[in-house]
């Protein structure tokens, strides 16, 4: 009984470490897409490659929370 209500508290603990991490992360990504593509000195090779890293952390950032919130109120 025990060990069950330190697992739940270790998993809740988990879900709220990575819910606290990555909801900011998913909103300075989206900032950081905006930047880019405003700002005239990105357009070229750099940029794009930037662009496709924040594409990623995002996509990896917003796949982490949903799964995480999905698992804790299931």
């Amino acid at each position: 009984m025990a060990t069950e209500e330190s697992s739940y508290a270790f998993h809740t603990f988990c879900v709220a470490a990575l819910t606290t991490i990555g909801i900011p992360g998913i909103i300075i990504n989206i900032l950081c897409l905006i930047m880019l593509r405003k700002i005239p000195r990105f357009r070229n090779a750099f940029g794009s490659l930037c662009i496709s890293r924040c594409i990623s952390n995002l996509l990896f950032l917003t796949t982490m929370v949903v799964a995480n919130l999905g698992r804790q109120f299931a």
